[in-house]
């Protein structure tokens, strides 16, 4: 009750007097076993272990103390592992919590918050795990051993647990698991921009819904939209999605379902093509009927010498990509010439000029050294 240093004096002698002038074990004493650690004459230190429940009901001899002896009794707390359980799932704060005794699945949801929204309680989980050696029962029957205990309760809004779980205690590293309704969902949210009649946010009425059905949801497409242009995105990401096959035909795999904040550009046509990379002269080209990629290219001046012109490709409006030269061209285009690899031992003309005229004037001065 009241650890500290003593001094050695008539009265405080032995172990019990000491612990008895120290007011005596506290409740969480682990008595079958104490430690005495005793300086030796070398300065060593040794242990003397002793049982402090015998000693004081004097079934052991008193053990008499020397100067700088060190008593220490364990608690019963620092002998074993901190006791916790945890929960996870439909509750406002998931977490580990330290175990309470008598403490039930009710007490361990009230300090996790409660439930969330959409919390079924008529699901209730607790695994349990089997502390019992299970090694010589599975190698005596050859029939594997379950490691965890599955409980199930039902929990309503009120914390009221019924049937078997009225009694249930919880212990050491029990998990308890709060599942959502099967049905419940928040909220998903799709964004539509660009040529249509009611562009904004919508919600995403079930599972099934997909991009043709976000169209319907925008009230239909303006006379403007331009269906080769438009863009589907899902996080930020380009989903190449050609919107004229979707529309022409809603069962195309390219009709895919609606997630949360999927977004739709559908743009105007546009007037022009874009050519860069590796010609004379990058630009935006009117957009001819009937042009193709070589077209457009000699408009941008043709190629330049480190054209890699086999790779040349072309990337349409909604995100698809189509290499090779004959590839078709339609408004809102990019044609793309990729420059071949820069070669570092590759000479500049300026570069092989110099180098023959080094050359040169070394032959001369060689030739005028040995002419006799």
């Amino acid at each position: 009750m009241r650890p500290g240093e003593f001094a050695l004096e008539p009265g405080l002698t032995t172990v019990k007097e000491l612990i008895q002038r120290a007011d005596g074990l506290r409740k969480d004493a682990f008595t079958n076993r104490a430690t005495i650690f005793r300086e030796r004459d070398n300065m060593d230190t040794e242990t003397i272990p002793f049982d402090v429940a015998k000693l004081l009901r004097g079934e052991e001899a008193d053990i008499p103390l020397l100067r700088q002896d060190s008593v220490v009794v364990q608690s019963i707390r620092n002998l074993r592992e901190v006791y916790t359980v945890s929960i996870e799932g439909a509750v406002n704060k998931p977490d580990t919590y330290p175990l309470i005794n008598n403490m039930s699945v009710a007490d361990l949801i009230a300090q996790a918050g409660g439930f969330k929204e959409g919390a079924s309680g008529s699901r209730v989980e607790v695994s349990r795990r089997i502390r019992t050696d299970t090694t010589r029962i599975t190698s005596t029957t050859g029939v594997p051993f379950n490691t965890v205990q599955i409980f199930s309760f039902t929990v309503d809004q009120g914390l009221r647990i019924s049937g078997d779980g009225t009694n249930f205690v919880l212990e050491p590293f029990d998990i308890v698991a709060i599942r959502s309704a099967p049905n419940y969902e928040a909220q998903q949210r799709v964004f539509v921009s660009g040529e249509v009649l009611y562009p904004g946010n919508y919600a995403v009425l079930n599972r099934t819904e997909r991009i043709a059905d976000l169209i319907t949801l925008a009230g239909g497409l303006k006379t403007s939209a331009y269906l080769a242009g438009a863009v589907f995105k899902r996080r930020g990401n380009l989903v190449a999605a050609d919107l004229r096959t979707i529309m022409e035909n809603p069962a195309s795999e390219q009709n895919v379902l609606l997630e949360d904040k999927d977004t739709l550009f559908v743009s105007r046509k546009s007037e022009v093509v874009t050519v860069q990379g590796a010609v004379l002269n990058p630009v935006l080209v009117s957009f001819e009927k009937g042009f193709r990629i070589d077209d457009y290219i000699r408009q941008a001046g043709g190629f330049t010498e480190n054209a890699r012109r086999k790779k040349t490709y072309i990337a349409y409006q909604n995100g698809r990509k189509d290499v090779g030269r004959s590839s078709r061209v339609e408004p809102g285009s990019t044609i793309v010439v990729p420059f071949k690899p820069l070669d570092d031992n590759r000479l500049t003309p300026v570069e092989r000029i110099t180098i023959l005229s080094v050359l040169g004037t070394l032959t001369l001065a060689v030739a005028n050294f040995f002419r006799p």
